[in-house]
């Protein structure tokens, strides 16, 4: 080792002890650290319970907007709606229409005789 590799070790050492004389004692960090572990913890538990909450609300309110229709089939009438828009003197034969969304099938308009 050379005189300067010397030197600038010893300088190196002497600013870490330095450092190391600065530094808080352990004991007061590790508190500190152990203190804010709590509150993230209540954190958690309040965004699960509110989790809980939003789905429980969401599953619920789908379930009373999709209620089923409790009048009977057989009491409904068959076709609630009569082709307004066809010509006079036309008739419709057929009308199917599926759940949902699905199209509505018209077919058989003929001429009453």
């Amino acid at each position: 080792m050379t005189r300067s590799d010397h030197e600038t070790e010893t300088l190196i050492r002497e600013s870490l002890d330095r450092l190391a004389a600065r530094a808080p004692d352990g004991h007061a960090v590790r508190e500190a650290l152990a203190g804010r572990t709590r509150r993230p913890q209540l954190r958690l538990a309040l965004v699960a319970a509110a989790v809980v909450v939003l789905v429980a609300g969401v599953f619920l309110g789908t379930r009373v907007a999709t209620a089923p229709d409790l009048t009977p089939a057989a009491s409904r009438p068959v076709l609630a709606y009569s082709p307004g828009w066809l010509p006079d003197g036309f008739t419709e034969q057929y009308r199917e229409g599926g759940p949902g969304t699905a199209p509505q099938v018209r077919d058989g308009v003929v001429r009453a005789s």
